[in-house]
């Protein structure tokens, strides 16, 4: 029996999409957006050119406390969940999960050939694998994502502009090495997690119903429409994540939007260069470590 969903996506995957869609479950308890006090921590780090010469250890303990109590905060609300006979959901990224020494050592040698099945998650054994736990990936073609991910954040966040050297952040937050390292573990421990496309659950209402009984869901339960402007579950979401969900936020459905099969490989980094300049060679570099990726997970994706 279903106990705990765990829902590991990439930014700007249409995840908090899905987030919507399955957020009005019956009989579960939401975490809402886990790690909410630590990533602005690793990401003030992150946005800094200096990240690359390591995290303070001031900053690295501040950072691994905040860790710390988020995960307490996790397994009493999972173990509540679970006394008062309840679900328990909760969606994060794998890379605010990270060691910030794992964080680094990537972006010192970024590699797209190789990902080991080591798990660097700061979160124990015991939740990841609490008994009754169906985990999901969330993923997208890298030609969508990540030039969609670069524009959001140097447009809309407060840090890691372009201007200001910080391009470090890019390459830890724009990595599909912390899902596959994930996924590839859960499978050393006997758990093949689900896999599902943005392509799939934005194509229509027979697909996300087929997903929720995959994830242990009540597929009846799938909520395939809403009022324009209303709130995310999470009301203390962080302003930097609300920047990023500006499209959810004024969306009342899911849209299918472009897909892979309509990219021209060769045309879009040329769209990269006239929008990002000079730095679209770094947009090139990231979707080019991500593809291998995306293409073991995508490999292994849920099809109807």
């Amino acid at each position: 029996m279903t106990n705990q969903v765990l829902m590991f996506s990439q930014p700007r995957t249409a995840c908090h999409v899905l987030e919507r869609m399955l957020s009005k479950q019956s009989n579960t308890a939401y975490f809402g957006h886990a790690f909410n006090e630590s990533i602005p921590i690793a990401a003030g780090w992150e946005s800094k050119k200096s990240c690359v010469d390591g995290m303070p250890e001031s900053e690295k303990a501040q950072f691994e406390a905040a860790v710390g109590r988020e995960c307490n905060r996790w397994k009493q609300e999972l173990e509540a969940a679970e006394k008062d006979g309840q679900k328990f959901f909760l969606h994060t990224h794998p890379y605010f999960l990270q060691s910030r020494e794992r964080a680094l050592e990537y972006v010192k040698a970024p590699i797209k050939d190789h990902a080991t099945a080591t798990k660097h998650a700061l979160v124990p054994d015991e939740l990841l694998l609490r008994p009754g736990t169906k985990p999901f990936f969330v993923i997208r073609h890298p030609y969508l994502w990540i030039p969609s991910a670069v524009r959001a954040t140097a447009a809309n966040l407060k840090f890691g502009g372009f201007g200001d050297g910080g391009k470090g952040i890019y390459y830890m937050v724009g990595s599909l090495t912390w899902s596959r390292e994930l996924f590839d573990w859960y499978q050393t421990k006997g758990i093949t997690p689900v896999v599902t496309d943005a392509e799939d659950f934005l194509s229509g209402e027979a697909y996300v119903r087929h997903l929720c009984k995959n994830v242990g869901l009540n597929p009846d339960e799938a909520l395939l429409s809403w009022d324009k402007g209303a709130d995310t579950f999470d009301e203390e979401m962080p302003e930097l994540l609300r920047n990023v969900q500006d499209n959810l936020l004024q969306s009342s459905g899911a849209k299918a939007g472009r897909k892979a099969k309509d990219i021209d490989l060769e045309a879009e980094p040329v769209k990269w260069d006239a929008e990002f300049g000079e730095n679209s060679k770094m947009v090139r570099e990231l979707v080019d470590l991500a593809m291998p990726h995306y293409e073991h997970l995508w490999r292994q994706r849920l099809t109807m």
